[in-house]
């Protein structure tokens, strides 16, 4: 609370100093991490308000104490927010792809458009393949889908994810899905497909006891009681 006041005490106190928007930004910022989300806002705002550097870096700081709220207007205007932020800041490949993960966060928070963050998820993951974050962006396309109970989309969605990124570590996690939505499909042999390959490629996975049981429930699906015994 110190610093933040620090901070945010600034802009009154030497409102003459080239640093006033700086403190802004950091009064904003370190509210942000206190979880103060109104002081936060504020002082975010004014640093956008301001222009420059501290303008980009309160882009991605506003959507997320937007979407901390959790009220459904709120979500919409975060997902708002980050589309119009994303095309302002084109000339900065990170930052746009942080905008878009905040508005497909915001647009998978609302039940009724997870299908849209989903879309969104798989543009990130595609558009910015070097990117750390586009694995984990692609991963919850497939993710969301599952829990849509869309097997279709989860198909889909994982395919997309094993062409690009067949390497990462969540590969084995996707497989495990990918399974899920064959066994929505009543695929069961296609679903035994992708949990060996889950089960080999994630040898050191947590799930692997449950990823074995649903490898057993595949088996007994296509009448392999000998398999099921084996595993």
């Amino acid at each position: 609370d110190q610093a933040a006041g620090t901070f945010a005490s600034i802009p009154s106190s030497f409102p003459q100093t080239q640093y006033v928007h700086e403190a802004e930004l950091q009064a904003g910022r370190t509210y942000f991490l206190l979880d103060n989300m109104p002081e936060a806002r504020r002082w975010l705002t004014h640093a956008y308000q301001s222009g420059g550097q501290p303008r980009r870096e309160s882009l991605h700081l506003i959507a997320q104490c937007l979407m901390r709220s959790q009220s459904q207007e709120d979500l919409e205007r975060a997902a708002t927010f980050a589309a119009g932020a994303a095309n302002e800041v084109q000339d900065d490949p990170s930052l746009v792809a942080l905008l878009l993960l905040d508005q497909a966060d915001a647009l998978y928070a609302i039940p009724a458009r997870r299908a849209e963050a989903e879309r969104l998820y798989q543009t990130l993951g595609t558009r910015f393949p070097n990117e750390g974050i586009a694995a984990q962006s692609m991963y919850k396309a497939v993710f969301s889908a599952f829990q849509r109970k869309s097997p279709d989309d989860v198909l889909t969605a994982a395919q997309l994810f094993l062409d690009t990124y067949g390497s990462h570590e969540l590969a084995s996690d996707v497989l495990y899905l990918a399974a899920e939505g064959e066994m929505l499909r009543k695929r069961p042999d296609s679903a035994e497909n992708y949990l060996r390959q889950a089960i080999q490629k994630g040898a050191n996975s947590p799930n692997i006891p449950l990823w074995k049981v649903r490898l057993a429930i595949a088996y007994n699906a296509q009448g392999k009681s000998e398999d099921v015994v084996d595993l």
